[in-house]
C-alpha cells in the first residue's frame, strides 16, 4: 500500500470547513475580533469556491431510502479518491469503496 504525503500547501480541515450546526439553529454569535476575522475569511473563502450553502446530511440505515443515491455516490467516490487517484490497495466492490 503506498503511504499518502499531504501536500504542504494545505490547510487543516478546521481552517477551512466550517462547525456545522442544524439549519434551524441560530447562528453564532462572534465575541472577539479574532473570532470575527475568522468567519469573514472563512465566508470569503467558501464565496470563492461556490460552496456558500454547502449542506450535511447524516445517513443511517434508517434514514438512507430518503437520500436516493447519495450513499452509493459517496462510496463511489471513496473508491475514485482511494484507488483510482491515490492507488492504495484496498478492496472494491461494484465501483464503491467502503470501511470493511
Amino acid at each position: 500500500m503506498k503511504t499518502f504525503k499531504v501536500p504542504p500547501d494545505t490547510s487543516p480541515a478546521a481552517s477551512v470547513f466550517p462547525e456545522l450546526s442544524p439549519h434551524d439553529a441560530p447562528s453564532p454569535v462572534p465575541t472577539s475580533s479574532r473570532d470575527k476575522k475568522r468567519l469573514r475569511i472563512r465566508a470569503e473563502r467558501n464565496q470563492d469556491a461556490g460552496i456558500a450553502n454547502v449542506r450535511a446530511s447524516s445517513l443511517s440505515f434508517r434514514n438512507m431510502h430518503a437520500h436516493g443515491e447519495l450513499l452509493v455516490n459517496y462510496l463511489q467516490a471513496r473508491k475514485h479518491v482511494f484507488i483510482d487517484q491515490l492507488d492504495w490497495d484496498i478492496l472494491q466492490t461494484d465501483g464503491m469503496e467502503f470501511d470493511q
